[in-house]
């Protein structure tokens, strides 16, 4: 037992180092405790927001628009960006050769009216192309939505059923200043519909036999189409 006291006491200075002291004002050993390294949080670094750049448009073809009659189906809806569309259009067409007599132009309320205008004067203006013009700006409610989705699909159904190419000038945009750069400038939209009605209406010609010579493809039924329409005298139609 002796042994074994001498022992407790001369591991007793080691052990006091380890142990936590309750005493008052005792001072608590400090012991090296090894950490893991930090690391700071991984951040992902976001580009600065820049505003939406548009492109500089279609490019054409070399187009001659002699002898082609275009019709143009304006709104009073937001009149204002709707004049600066179609003077764009009426410009252009102007400058590619079609006279200003076969510009023929109709006015109505608004987009949701565009189709049935358009159908109008598909049936009585004998023209190769319809560029309808109109712009709606989104609103709180749904209505812009509404009358986007149905104006633009019955035009689509429109063209396709007649076989006339009517284009989809409805601009529908988000803000009004949005509205405006897509009116003015090498942007005005105006411009590149009046192009595409001229390449589209030259096209169908084309394939209608109408213009240059061209072998026939198919099952003619256009062509008989026309033979009808022509034997019928001063006709009104689609064709």
């Amino acid at each position: 037992n002796m042994r074994r006291s001498i022992i407790l006491l001369a591991l007793a200075p080691l052990t006091m180092g380890f142990a936590p002291s309750f005493a008052p004002g005792a001072v608590r050993p400090q012991v090296a405790v090894s950490q893991a390294p930090t690391f700071a949080p991984l951040r992902t670094q976001r580009p600065a927001v820049v505003p939406l750049q548009m492109g500089k448009g279609i490019d054409f073809p070399e187009l001659d628009a002699k002898g082609l009659r275009i019709g143009i189906v304006t709104t009073r809806w937001n009149s204002e960006v709707v004049g600066k569309l179609k003077d764009g259009a009426r410009k252009t067409l102007l400058e590619l050769g079609i006279e200003e007599e076969d510009i023929v132009e109709f006015e109505v309320p608004g987009a949701w009216e565009l189709p049935l205008a358009s159908r109008y004067m598909a049936m009585t203006q004998k023209v190769d192309a319809i560029v309808p013009i109109g712009v709606l700006i989104k609103g709180d409610t749904d209505h812009y939505d509404m009358i986007k989705d149905a104006t633009t699909a019955a035009l689509m159904d429109l063209q396709l059923n007649t076989g006339l190419p009517i284009l989809c000038g409805v601009l529908g945009c988000h803000t009004m200043a949005q509205a405006e750069e897509r009116a003015t400038g090498d942007t005005n939209h105006g411009v590149w519909w009046a192009k595409t009605a001229v390449e589209m209406a030259t096209l169908r010609n084309f394939q209608l036999g109408k213009t240059g010579k061209k072998k026939s493809v198919g099952f003619g039924i256009f062509d008989e189409v026309e033979k009808v329409g022509s034997s019928a005298g001063d006709k009104k139609g689609f064709f």
